[in-house]
């Protein structure tokens, strides 16, 4: 019992969003830590990377003139999203945000989507703002949303760079846009898949590694 136990949780996902990390330094030992990746120092070129999952994603780099380093950041999930009241509809803005910047050869960006909003921002540019009419909703119906957030940074020499994008809240509006107060909503991560809804293959893979545990034993 104990052998079949271990191998149903092998096969159960756990978490149903994605985290990536990198950081990379021409001199310098990369070090992850929960939510986190890094290598270098102040004084030499160097590089990191940060995920706060469902708040903002980091990446920075810099180089005095004595190498490269570049980092990365991204975090993917998916939300239920209810906006509770009355019965009828409206459209909710997402509060995103984008920020990127260049100095010369160097280089970071960043984006994030959610619904019908989609920003990027590469190099220096002026602030992007999601559409009001980003997401329709109806009130007390739940929607299935997915966040995507992410951000890159790169420096070769004498430079140093940083780009962040983030997701926090919404502002939302009636069906002709003007703006309403006070709507109270739900944005909760969607629950992992149960056992019964997994891939047809996954489960295949994990009945066949019971039986071959099952033939061990008899032996």
């Amino acid at each position: 019992m104990r052998v079949l136990l271990s191998v149903l949780l092998a096969c159960t996902p756990s978490f149903a969003g994605t985290i990536y990390l990198s950081a990379s330094c021409s001199s310098g030992v990369t070090t992850y830590t929960d939510g986190s990746a890094s290598c270098g120092s102040e004084t030499t070129d160097g590089a990191s990377a940060e995920v706060e999952p469902g708040s903002f994603v980091t990446a920075s780099a810099w180089s005095p003139g004595n190498g490269g380093a570049s980092a990365s950041a991204s975090f993917t999930e998916d939300y239920v999203f209810t906006v509770w009241g009355v019965s009828g509809d409206g459209f909710a803005e997402p509060l995103l945000m984008a920020q990127g910047g260049n100095q010369g050869s160097d280089w970071a960006s960043a984006s994030a989507s959610l619904g019908g909003c989609e920003l990027s921002q590469g190099g220096s540019g002026r602030p992007q703002q999601c559409p009001w009419a980003s997401i329709p909703f109806e009130y007390n119906v739940p929607q299935t949303l997915t966040l995507s957030l992410s951000a890159d940074a790169s420096a070769s020499e004498y430079g140093d760079d940083f780009s962040a994008a983030s997701g926090g809240g919404f502002a939302f509006f009636d069906t002709s846009g003007d703006p309403l107060s006070g709507a109270p909503y739900s944005f909760d991560p969607a629950p992992a898949p149960e056992p019964g809804t997994l891939p047809l293959l996954t489960g295949m893979a994990c009945a066949a590694i019971i039986a071959v545990q099952r033939r061990r034993q008899r032996r």
